[in-house]
């Protein structure tokens, strides 16, 4: 009797233990070889559940760039099939990718399963230079960016163009077979700042219909220093930084500029020159800061002050930022 009784308690404690929900994918990764940037794909993951009770599927989520959403119910009885729908928008994208749908699920030996789509996206075009970076712009000149864009389609054409940002300009100079042409520039008198703006290119590529280059510098007024904070980052006491700053200035207004000395309002920060260059336009000064080990552990917040014979603005003061550990 014990015996019996022995065996039934097993097959009861073996039969729960079976009864479960359990998901099965036909496949969990999917490669959709080459596409044009622009196409949308889309891929269906089949899925079964092949345990001996009814699987909830909890959560379908997708990475950036990627969609995906259960294309059947939430609730699967044993022996049903599912599908889960994956759509990658390429839009944006170039080269190799890999995309993962996070599946969530009540299946006790795999509450959560990853779908990997992969795959290549190759851009119709190519832009010499990609941005456009016109760097310290003086107020005494003029810089001019001449940007090609090459197009692997000959029926591709270039629609119009358009600009974000006060300070631009843009020359169309037309298309020539496959190879169109734009030249960008600052516009004279635009004021001392940072430059940040954009050329839109519209092609009758419906796919990827528009192209995109960045345009970013700054314009200096007759003097300015370069950069216009320092940053020293994150060190201990008693270290030595060696930093770099630069006076750029008019030299058609402006014959030389001479660097007297330097100090940091902070004490526990001591400055020291260790070479000083005028090239005719823009003075590079090499120095190096001191940090005490008496200097307190915290974010650093102060100001460099820097003496020069330019009688129009003897003193500069720059901040300076940084942490002591």
């Amino acid at each position: 009797m014990k015996k019996e009784l022995y065996i039934l308690t097993t097959m009861l404690i073996v039969g729960t233990a079976v009864a479960a929900p359990k998901i099965q994918f036909k496949e969990t990764e999917y490669d959709f070889g080459k596409v044009e940037r622009g196409t949308k794909v889309t891929h269906y993951f089949e899925f079964k559940n092949v345990g001996d009770e009814p699987l909830h599927i909890n959560q379908v989520r997708a990475t950036c760039g990627c969609t995906a959403a259960l294309a059947t119910k939430k609730v699967l009885q044993p022996g049903e099939t599912g599908k889960i729908r994956a759509q990658f928008n390429s839009r944006g994208y170039a080269g190799r990718i890999t995309k993962r749908v996070i599946v969530k699920t009540d299946d006790p030996d795999n509450p959560v399963i990853n779908l990997i789509i992969t795959g290549e996206v190759t851009v119709p075009f190519r832009v010499v230079p990609r941005h456009i970076s016109f760097g310290f712009v003086k107020s005494d000149s003029i810089p001019a960016e001449t940007v090609r864009i090459y197009f692997s389609k000959k029926e591709t054409k270039v629609e119009s163009l358009t600009t974000v940002g006060d300070f631009l300009e843009v020359e169309n100079l037309g298309q020539k077979d496959s190879v169109f042409t734009f030249v960008a520039t600052v516009k004279k008198g635009t004021n001392p700042g940072n430059l940040f703006g954009r050329v839109n290119i519209f092609t009758n590529n419906s796919l990827d219909p528009r192209i995109i280059v960045a345009v970013t510098g700054k314009v200096v007024g007759d003097v300015e220093t370069v950069p216009s904070m320092l940053s020293l980052g994150g060190a201990r006491g008693r270290v030595r930084k060696n930093v770099e700053l630069r006076i750029i200035y008019n030299k058609n207004k402006i014959k030389g500029i001479k660097v007297d000395s330097l100090f940091i309002e902070d004490t526990t920060l001591t400055a020291e020159i260790d070479s000083v260059q005028d090239t005719g336009g823009e003075v590079l000064i090499k120095f190096h800061v001191k940090i005490s080990e008496n200097a307190p552990v915290g974010r650093l917040d102060t100001k460099l002050h820097l003496f020069t014979n330019y009688k129009e603005k003897p003193e500069f003061v720059i901040p300076v930022i940084g942490f002591i550990r």
